[in-house]
């Protein structure tokens, strides 16, 4: 998705009720366009998280940039920033990011560097401004978190009472450790294509994910051992019907689990034998 305009429709009949235009966004100097990552909703309130698109130097920034777009009037009313490492707000196109209060949340992707973090933002209810002073480095209240070689997560799902959860990296895999070693260690690989190729090949195929409850709030995170392990880059969480429903994929498994809050009781639902490696669970209608 560009950002030069983005188009409203009505989705009980899909006709378009507004044409927002984009073209005086804030955006760097030297992007001629932008992307749109990840959009949240509060009210009457969009909510845009954007970078630039292919080609333009995409983590040439030190901010998260979020736009905030008026529904009532359909018009940009600006944009607010708040500074990170490198990485981007997470691409989420149907996550729910918005807890009952009306907080909107965002979380970033780290880049490659050991020492960019997985962060938590919010934009406060009643606000359309980054609250400076909330950043949560997630993974690093996991017990390993602080000493992972690369932080990684699938999606993020707001729950309730300041509740939500992710797929989460919570160990560094055995391969990529010996890896390293091998190949004269981090700097040596990150300054080799090839090797840093081979190197995000193993992270993509290492089941070092787990589920983790995240308590916004008091900026802890809780690891559910449960589920099998799996690979925290491809699988994912949906909230349906008041429990949460996992994704779950690695080398080993292709299976649907869910989680009770409730109860505090997981089932594997099914596994997926055909189609190729699930992704995204949703359920439409009834």
């Amino acid at each position: 998705l560009t950002t030069e305009s983005i188009t409203i429709f009505d989705p009980t009949n899909m006709t378009n009720i507004g044409t927002v235009d984009l073209s005086q966004a804030w955006r760097r100097s030297d992007w001629t366009s932008s992307r749109v990552l990840s959009t949240a909703i509060r009210g009457n309130d969009l909510f845009m998280s954007i970078n630039g698109i292919a080609g333009q130097n995409l983590n040439a920034h030190d901010s998260i940039i979020v736009y905030h777009i008026d529904l009532l009037t359909n018009t940009c009313q600006g944009a607010t920033f708040v500074p990170r490492q490198m990485g981007n707000s997470n691409f989420n196109l149907k996550d729910n990011w918005v807890d009952e209060s009306g907080n909107v949340y965002f979380i970033s992707i780290p880049g490659t560097s050991p020492t960019e973090k997985t962060t938590i933002y919010k934009i406060p209810a009643g606000s359309t401004e980054f609250d400076q002073s909330y950043q949560f480095n997630v993974i690093d209240a996991l017990p390993q978190g602080p000493t992972l070689l690369l932080q990684v997560y699938g999606n993020m799902q707001y729950f309730q009472n300041g509740i939500a959860y992710s797929i989460m990296s919570t160990s560094t895999p055995d391969e990529i450790i010996n890896f390293i070693f091998a190949n004269g260690g981090i700097g040596a690989i990150l300054s080799d294509p090839d090797l840093a190729a081979q190197a995000l090949g193993i992270l993509l195929d290492a089941s070092n994910g787990e589920l983790v409850a995240i308590d916004l709030n008091s900026h802890t995170a809780t690891i559910f051992s449960d589920i099998p392990a799996m690979s925290p880059f491809g699988s994912e969480v949906s909230v349906i019907d008041g429990k949460i429903i996992v994704s779950a994929i690695s080398d080993e498994i292709n299976a649907v689990y869910e989680y009770d809050p409730a109860t505090d009781e997981t089932t594997k639902l099914f596994d997926v034998t055909a189609g190729g490696q699930i992704t995204t669970f949703l359920k439409i209608g009834d």
